[in-house]
């Protein structure tokens, strides 16, 4: 049983999906290799299969064929680490996943990977020692990227799942609470002989974006009052005719 758990393990960190809770079952569908301290290679151990508690959204977009369990980014996973990923269940993302983890931990039956939505359900887990120490197998197989966006929080992300020294879980992480795209008058900004973006990688900085908004503030084009000339409003990151009467704007 542990020996398939590490595997699950492994496959959630090189999937880069910072779930919450990677949970002991004994559903593997083949054996790894053993009694050495390197991992075989995929393509020299048999197939493992990974059960999971699968997140979904009520419309979601696949192209034609695809679905949850199976999709690009799912078959590719398969064929580099030789595992089958099955969905032990499939619920919507809030109260009907939810539900679907209560009964799973009622019943006693857990996939091998699943995400939990409060550290009250973590600890449960714990306790009741139905997951298992991820702290060798995050050392191991976590992806230096993976590893700089956690230690990006200072610590706080993984010691929140952490438990006498042992890394029982994958903590979800929000590296940007806001917008990823925003507006700016372009037609401010050429008044103003100001130059945004100047590198072309069509990105800016927080204080790229403080610079901006204060040059129009100070000189205001239009000569409103309180009117900045930027928009974070994401109904305005959308191309449609809604947006036809909107002046001329550049977008990130």
């Amino acid at each position: 049983m542990k020996k398939n758990f590490v595997k699950s393990a492994a496959v959630m960190i090189a999937m880069a999906t910072v779930v919450s809770v990677t949970a002991c079952g004994g559903n593997g569908g083949g054996s790894g290799s053993s009694g050495s301290s390197e991992p075989a290679a995929p393509d020299e151990r048999d197939t493992v299969t990974i059960t999971m508690g699968r997140q979904t959204t009520a419309n979601p977009k696949f192209p034609e064929g695809d679905n949850y369990e199976d999709n690009a980014y799912i078959r590719m996973v398969e064929q580099e680490l030789n595992v089958d990923i099955v969905d032990q269940f499939e619920a919507n993302n809030g109260d009907d996943y939810n539900r679907q983890v209560s009964l799973a931990l009622s019943a006693g039956s857990l996939p091998d990977i699943m995400k939990v939505a409060s550290k009250d359900e973590l600890t449960e887990l714990n306790e009741n020692e139905l997951i298992a120490d991820l702290t060798d197998v995050y050392e191991t197989y976590a992806s230096d990227y993976v590893k700089s966006l956690y230690d990006s929080f200072d610590g706080r992300a993984l010691d929140d799942v952490t438990y006498d020294g042992m890394l029982m879980a994958l903590p979800a992480t929000a590296s940007d609470a806001g917008p990823g795209m925003f507006w700016i008058r372009s037609d401010w900004a050429e008044t103003l002989g100001i130059t945004v973006d100047a590198d072309g990688d069509r990105c800016v900085t927080l204080d790229e974006v403080k610079e901006v908004a204060k040059a129009f503030i100070e000189g205001n084009p239009e000569n409103v009052d309180k009117m900045v000339g930027m928009s974070f409003d994401p109904a305005l990151t959308a191309t449609s005719s809604d947006n036809a009467n909107q002046p001329e704007s550049m977008w990130w």
